[in-house]
């Protein structure tokens, strides 16, 4: 029911907000003491706390499959760069991809794994790129245009989603806007629905988050 989801919610955030407090002790206690950063400004000393190791965000996305909209816009690029970059334990991220002026969504995908943002990658570890899995369809579509065969794939596989597809120009004629960034996102949930691994979805479209644990 909506009230014991709510109460569920109410009590993930009540332990989200401990954890965030332990975290901030544990770095106002280490403010006089050298912090161990890793390349990638990642902290590597996290203590035998298990409430701070469970802060790790590295550890977290270990043996995850990740779904990912909006890949091509700016905040998808620089998120799956440094998903990609840094947290090597992703199985896989899939990204949607949609048909854009006579591109199909292959070749598309192709050009983007050229992109600049992914240099650093391919100088160090280029087969991580392999990670990458486009899943061709289009946000404003019905069942987001993907094929069964995808959407049987992300039902059966994704742990984490983020939902960065939306439009943000301010003279977009509303019907679009809607349909994209409203309908859009209620797509996405419904897909979200039916993961049967899902353990967050994230909607910067909304800036909300819900979790869900099995």
């Amino acid at each position: 029911s909506s009230s014991s989801s709510f109460w569920l919610s109410l009590k993930s955030y009540k332990n989200k907000l401990k954890m965030d407090i332990d975290l901030s002790k544990y770095i106002r206690k280490k403010t006089h003491q050298e912090l161990l950063l890793d390349e990638n400004n990642n902290v590597e000393d996290f203590s035998n706390n298990p409430m701070i190791k469970t802060r790790c965000i590295k550890e977290f996305y270990d043996d995850c499959n990740i779904f990912v909209t909006g890949s091509t816009g700016f905040l998808g690029k620089v998120l799956i760069e440094k998903l990609l970059r840094t947290c090597d334990g992703i199985q896989k991220i899939y990204i949607l991809l949609r048909p854009k002026r006579g591109v199909g969504s292959e070749q598309r995908f192709e050009e983007y794994l050229k992109n600049p943002i992914f240099e650093r990658i391919r100088l160090k570890n280029p087969d991580v790129l392999h990670k990458l899995i486009c899943i061709p369809g289009d946000i404003n579509d019905a069942n987001i245009g993907v094929s069964e065969a995808d959407v049987k794939t992300l039902h059966e596989n994704v742990h984490i989603v983020f939902h960065v597809a939306a439009t943000v120009r301010f003279n977009e004629p509303l019907i679009d806007a809607t349909n994209l960034n409203t309908f859009g996102t209620q797509r996405i949930m419904d897909l979200c629905t039916k993961m049967t691994k899902l353990k967050v979805c994230n909607s910067q479209v909304i800036n909300a988050c819900a979790c869900m644990e099995y």
